[in-house]
């Protein structure tokens, strides 16, 4: 069964967040005290509801605890996220992901019990960052600490060349785990696997190992 998501609040970052779900087939439900922004996401979400969700009895009638997940995409204000967060905690809701807009606020939400919190706007600066730095790199995702899962345009100096040529395994500590190209996804593919022009390849390897995939 597919995990159903929870988004509390649906302005620019919980909305962004609610589409792209539901537009991965999964099911979200999204809540929002502004009757517009309800009325916009209900077109792309399986239910939107207009509610306060900080208000504890609005809070109660919602049944968020039926969900996997729950993102706390609240605006700027500290109070209402830190309540939404706790009660969600104390209705046990397996996971929550909270939006903060400072340091304090993210490490009030994680005393509060927030699984993971994020701060957008230093997120976004670092991704509008690495692709300044790293313009071949299409996106990415932290595996572990100093691991990272990135999508990159193959470098012109990898077209022709076979993954075992290229031997970025053992010379850098990189592993190809899938290749996008013109005749669709090669999941593990083997060393013999020549890497053409267009070709996406999905890799995994540290950080520091990465800058080898923005050659021209």
């Amino acid at each position: 069964m597919k995990s159903r998501f929870a988004v509390i609040g649906l302005g620019r970052f919980g909305g962004s967040v609610a589409t792209n779900l539901a537009r991965w087939n999964y099911e979200v439900l999204g809540v929002d005290r502004d009757e517009s922004r309800v009325k916009l996401m209900s077109t792309h979400l399986a239910r939107a509801v207009q509610a306060d969700a900080a208000n504890p009895r609005v809070f109660r009638s919602l049944k968020l605890s039926g969900f996997d997940t729950a993102v706390v995409a609240m605006g700027s204000s500290l109070e209402p996220s830190i309540l939404v967060t706790t009660m969600l905690k104390q209705g046990q809701c397996p996971r929550v992901v909270a939006k903060a807009a400072s340091d304090l606020h993210a490490s009030v939400l994680k005393l509060v019990g927030a699984d993971q919190v994020v701060l957008p706007e230093r997120e976004m600066g670092s991704r509008v960052a690495r692709n300044l730095a790293l313009p071949n790199i299409l996106d990415y995702l932290a595996l572990a600490p100093g691991y990272r899962v990135v999508e990159a345009r193959a470098p012109v100096a990898f077209h022709g060349r076979s993954l075992g040529d290229l031997d970025l395994g053992a010379g850098h500590g990189l592993n190809v785990v899938a290749v996008l190209g013109a005749g669709g996804v090669e999941v593990a593919p083997p060393a013999s696997h020549v890497v053409r022009p267009g070709d996406v390849l999905v890799v995994v390897g540290r950080e520091e190992h990465l800058k080898l995939l923005n050659q021209v």
